[in-house]
């Protein structure tokens, strides 16, 4: 969908939850622990976006310091965990 205002477009590309790179990067090590689930590719978005929608998002600019994150990566492993249950329970 189109920004409808040009002058915000650089909100769209600076801006981001900072969840969204660390569930992508846990989701392989949470697999690892469902030995014998190949997920589909559809799968996959499926758990990703399961497990940000039951995460706070934590948006920040490009040049935010965080000087501690409020959601550890154990916070995150039990999420993509209940995504993954889910998606299998669930299929497409």
């Amino acid at each position: 969908m189109p920004v409808e205002h040009p002058e915000l477009e650089p909100l769209i590309h600076e801006v981001r939850n900072r969840n969204e790179m660390r569930v992508a990067n846990l989701i392989p090590v949470a697999l690892s622990n469902h030995p014998g689930y190949d997920p589909a590719g559809s799968d996959y978005e499926d758990i990703y976006a399961l497990t940000l929608n039951n995460l706070p998002p934590r948006y920040a600019q490009h040049l935010t310091l965080v000087f501690e994150e409020a959601i550890t990566d154990a916070m995150i492993l039990e999420q993509i965990d209940q995504a993954i249950r889910r998606v299998r329970a669930n299929p497409n």
